[in-house]
């Protein structure tokens, strides 16, 4: 799933998805 910011990556499988923030100059918080 493509987003407009590389922030957050979203990812969906077979009706599940996840968010993950993308912030290593926060150390991913």
């Amino acid at each position: 799933m493509k987003l407009s910011t590389d922030k957050i990556l979203a990812e969906v499988d077979n009706g599940i998805g996840w968010l993950t923030f993308n912030n290593p100059a926060r150390r991913n918080a």
